[in-house]
């Protein structure tokens, strides 16, 4: 839960809006359609109810694995175009003459936030360290190549 809560930080306001609303709608209409099977009585239709509801409910794990799956390997290239850019150079010196600078949030939230300190803002916001080091990489190589 706390990572679709820092997922839910990264999004944009208009999206996060949007998501919002269909939220309360699909609520509301979900309680319609509760009271409409109570007042019927009808044991069918809440039978046929909880089945669609078990098996939408038993596709979002299937949704989320494929999605940390395509998470894990959109990483891996990454790490790959990051070592053909370092050309044997080392992440280390890398990493400390860059401009970026990566730590926790302020108020305690297990993101890492990444900060330039040529303006002294937060540029980014990931989730690990890892993922910290790996976007200063390719942001600090992709500068030394446009240069």
């Amino acid at each position: 839960m706390k990572q679709i809560c820092q997922l839910y930080r990264q999004l944009p306001q208009s999206l996060t809006n949007s998501i919002e609303i269909v939220g309360i709608v699909i609520g509301l209409l979900l309680m319609v359609i509760l009271a409409n099977i109570a007042a019927d009585g009808s044991v069918l239709v809440l039978i046929l109810f909880s089945l669609i509801t078990m098996v939408v409910v038993g596709i979002q794990p299937l949704k989320q694995w494929r999605q940390s799956r395509q998470a894990n390997q959109q990483l891996k290239m990454r790490q790959q175009k990051v070592e053909q850019l370092l050309a044997g150079r080392s992440r280390r010196s890398i990493l400390q003459s860059s401009p970026f600078r990566y730590g926790r949030w302020p108020d305690g939230d297990d993101n890492y936030v990444i900060e330039d300190r040529r303006v002294g803002e937060i540029v980014h916001q990931v989730l690990s360290p890892k993922a910290a080091e790996l976007w200063i990489l390719e942001q600090t190589l992709g500068e030394e190549d446009n240069r």
